[in-house]
This record gives C-alpha cells, structure tokens and sequence, in this order.
C-alpha cells in the first residue's frame, strides 16, 4: 500500500486533501501486480481490435484517457478515503462503454449482432459485483462504474455527430486535440509522480 500511495495511487486522503492532483491520472497507469497488468493488457488489446478502426485511433486513445479519469474520481467519491486505487480497467471500460452505441450505427447483420451482444455483455460482467479480486485486491467497481459511464456518454455523442461510422474522420481534429492534450496531462502528472516518489518513500 505504501509503495502504491509513493508512487501516485489515488485516493480522497492523497489527492484531495494533500493536494496530490496529479494522483488521479497516474492511478490510472499503475497497477497492483503483474497479473492486473497483463490482464488489463489483454482487455486494451481485444478492445483495440474491436474499436479502433470504427472510430479511428485518436479518439481511441482520448476515450481512453478521458474514461480513466472519470473511473478514478468516481472512485474516489463512492470509497472508503484511505482506499488506494490503481488500474486501468475504468479506461478499458470507457471504451466497452463507448463501443456499445457506436455499435448501433453499423449494418445491421450477424456480424454487428455478435458486436453488440459480446459488448453488452463485457459491459454488464464488469459492473456488477459478481467477481473478487486476488491477494488482499478489491476489484474497484466504482472505477469500473465511472470509466462505463463516461464512455457510454462518449459513445451516445459520437454516434450523434457522426449520424454513421463512416462519416467519423469529419471528427478526427477534435479527436487529436483531445488524445494529444490528454496524453500531455497524463505526462506532466507522471512527471509530478516521479518528482514526489523518492520523498513519500523516506516520509511513510
């Protein structure tokens, strides 16, 4: 827990109280060990091969960082406040979430059932608290809650902007704007991270 909190977990406590802001996007690239990592690896990757060429790999990317951000504020507004999160799953979840009303837009066939069954269901699976974590872990709905949610949203606007996915690179500029300014923030709060790492190691 310690090592988590030193190198930029979120929680109320850190983020809020101690002024710890950047917390709440470097909590999204950390994780709890190396099982966590590989399996949320894994997610990204299903995910990627689903999702990106329906709207392109810059809004892709800017769903991700955008439903990594909701997760771990809402993490933080429905837990304990001295519950460290970490992880990526609220971002992996923003893009189940995203790909869900974008998947309404395609043709109709068996192809695009299958999409959306398979994206429901990865939806539902991941919200509702049916599964335990592993070593002491608890698996963060809230964050899991929160990325959905957002990414949901994200979706519902695309699909109205886009009225079909054939028409998404109308789109594409304000997609890179967000993907590279988010991707910017996500460096400068790491940057921050590093900077705070070796004095919280020494102080907790």
């Amino acid at each position: 827990i310690k090592s988590l909190v030193a190198l930029g977990g979120s929680d109320l406590y850190w983020t809020v109280t101690m002024g710890g802001w950047y917390r709440v996007f470097t909590s999204v690239l950390l994780h709890a060990g190396l099982s966590h990592l590989l399996m949320n690896l894994l997610s990204l990757y299903l995910m990627g091969k689903i999702l990106e060429h329906l709207i392109g790999p810059r809004w892709f990317l800017a769903v991700f960082f955008i439903g990594g951000l909701s997760g771990a504020f809402l993490s933080m507004g429905l837990n304990s406040p001295r519950m460290i999160g970490v992880g990526a799953s609220g971002a992996i979840m923003g893009l189940i979430g995203a790909g869900c009303p974008i998947a309404f837009q395609l043709k109709k066939d068996v192809d695009s059932s299958r999409l959306k069954s398979y994206l429901f269901q990865l939806l539902i699976l991941n919200i509702l608290p049916l599964r335990h974590g592993h070593g002491g872990a608890q698996i963060d709905y809230a964050a899991h809650f929160g990325g959905a949610l957002m990414g949901l949203v994200l979706g519902c606007l695309l699909a109205v902007l886009w009225g079909s996915p054939k028409y998404a690179y109308q789109w594409e500029g304000l997609g890179k704007v967000l993907a590279f300014g988010m991707g910017a923030i996500y460096l400068i709060a790491v940057g921050f991270g590093v900077a705070g790492y070796f004095h919280l190691r020494q102080t907790l």
